[in-house]
């Protein structure tokens, strides 16, 4: 019941030290399907047969995301899995290719930054003090 109280449409879902994976399919089996289908789960772990594991269980499941071979605290990524659902409904894993190891644990920009970023591109004319906008 704990597991079920936030759920919103199109949620994700995490557990940092994943094992087999069970705590995420214990949530799974309480959402209704269409939240199932909407919600990216996350498992990571820093054992590899654990990742395994929880690849093949969230496969047998056909939960969407990502399993993870990573150590949690040092934030370092050695690989892991993207788990996608075929267009006729059946699950798939891909592995990871190296810029997306090397890159997982990265911070990624927030929408407000990128709008921020975008706003400092636009030159400012000296003479006037005012944007430039065409």
């Amino acid at each position: 019941q704990m597991l079920r109280q936030d759920v919103k449409y199109g949620s994700n879902v995490l557990d940092p030290c994943s094992g087999s994976a069970r705590l995420i399919l214990a949530h799974a089996k309480q959402l209704k399907p269409l939240e199932r289908l909407s919600t990216e789960f996350y498992a990571m772990d820093r054992d590899k047969m654990c990742v395994n594991m929880s690849a093949i269980n969230m496969v047998l499941y056909g939960l969407c995301g990502d399993v993870v071979h990573a150590n949690t605290l040092s934030l370092e990524c050695f690989g892991g899995y993207h788990i996608r659902i075929h267009e006729k409904g059946a699950p798939y894993l891909t592995p990871f290719t190296d810029e997306e190891t090397e890159s997982y644990f990265r911070r990624r920009p927030t929408m407000a930054e990128q709008v921020q970023a975008k706003a400092e591109v636009v030159d400012q004319d000296p003479e006037e003090g005012q944007l430039i906008l065409f």
